[in-house]
Order: C-alpha cells, then sequence, then structure tokens
C-alpha cells in the first residue's frame, strides 16, 4: 500500500483507542475498524488477541491494513475494469479505494451512476456524484477532500 494513502486514510479515519459508536452507529475502534459489521473474530484474527474494547496504534494499523487488503481484493474481484483505473489512475483508484474502505464494498457498488462515470472516465460528474450522495453529508470535508482528487488526478 503507498504510504500517501495509508498517511491520508489514517487522518481521514483519525484514531481512537478506545471503541466509540460512528456517525451511523456503528461500533469502531482504531482508524475506523467497524467493529459492529467485521466483528470481534476478525479484529481477534487480524491483531492476534482477543477484542477488548482497545488497541494501541501499532494493532490499529494491522487491523487497517488487513482491512485494506481485503477490501481491495474483493472491490477488484466484484470490478475487474477498476485494476484498469489503479494503473492508469492511482489517485482516483486510491479515492474509490477510501470509499470502499469508509463504507464497504457492498456500500460502494450502490453508486452505480458514480462508478458508470469512473468506467466512462468523466472525473467532473464523477466528483458531482460523489458530493451529491448521502455518504458526503456523513463524512463532510473528507468528501470534499476526495471529490476533489478524483476530480483532479492529484493527491491532496
Amino acid at each position: 500500500m503507498h504510504t500517501h494513502f495509508r498517511a491520508a486514510l489514517q487522518q481521514s479515519e483519525g484514531f481512537r483507542s478506545r471503541e466509540y459508536v460512528d456517525t451511523v452507529g456503528k461500533r469502531t475502534i482504531g482508524y475506523g475498524f467497524n467493529v459492529s459489521d467485521r466483528g470481534e473474530a476478525e479484529f481477534a484474527a487480524l491483531v492476534g488477541r482477543a477484542y477488548s474494547g482497545e488497541v494501541s496504534i501499532a494493532e490499529a494499523v494491522r487491523l487497517m491494513d488487513g482491512v485494506l487488503a481485503k477490501t481491495e481484493t474483493e472491490l477488484l474481484a466484484r470490478v475487474p475494469w477498476i485494476g484498469s483505473v489503479a494503473l492508469e489512475f492511482p489517485v482516483r483508484y486510491s479515492v474509490l479505494l477510501d470509499m470502499a474502505y469508509n463504507m464497504g464494498v457492498p456500500t460502494l457498488l450502490t453508486f452505480k451512476a458514480t462508478l458508470a462515470a469512473v468506467r466512462d472516465r468523466e472525473y467532473d460528474l464523477v466528483a458531482s456524484h460523489m458530493l451529491k450522495s448521502k455518504w458526503a453529508r456523513q463524512v463532510g470535508r473528507r468528501a470534499d477532500r476526495l471529490a476533489r482528487q478524483m476530480e483532479t488526478g492529484v493527491a491532496a
């Protein structure tokens, strides 16, 4: 995983050492690890110990890296053409990966018009769709930053 992307994702998610409830009511810890959906068993598998409601920064990084690897594998399996975006436009691909990490691949796949615009390389339209979504209202400035990166192809 590119170092810049990991740092940007860490900044977007923020670190919390203790479990909290996120904006949509999910139990969350570390750098946005969704305990409600992923479960304590996945936490234990990725960190190597039982879930306790607390996490160190090093453990949170392991969680993030594990979830990113699974997210990327699922995204590429479910939308194979995104692999060409990854090769041609790595910043735009990182935006999709950030969104998938945040909301999950199944939810990202409901952004049908947005993904069609990515496939068609209509990046202004992609950014517009992103900013009009419920997701954008939930994540605020993160959506603004990611939409700008999608539009320009430049990491910010």
